[in-house]
């Protein structure tokens, strides 16, 4: 459902920080997938610190010139795309 993307993190400012109910990557995506104040399409996971970030925005949304360059120890997930991996 959520896929690692490199060199990538998350514009500060459209996330919201979800501390001490996410200590794996597992439980920042569920936290993600179950958040209700607004469509979340990415999360950012650092290991080390437990942070969890859920993010409205995804690659399509972030516009290149807006992104940071990838923080040091966190990963990026996003939502795969419905039609992914299809062959027509």
């Amino acid at each position: 459902m959520f896929h690692q993307q490199s060199g990538r993190t998350l514009v500060q400012g459209g996330h919201v920080h979800v501390q001490g109910s996410a200590v794996t990557r597992e439980e920042c995506e569920q936290a993600c997938v179950n958040h209700s104040d607004f469509t979340c399409r990415s999360f950012e996971f650092d290991p080390g610190s437990n942070l969890c970030l859920l993010s409205p925005d995804d690659s399509y949304s972030i516009t290149e010139g807006s992104r940071p360059p990838n923080a040091q120890g966190r990963y990026f997930y996003e939502r795969g795309s419905c039609i992914e991996g299809k062959a027509y």
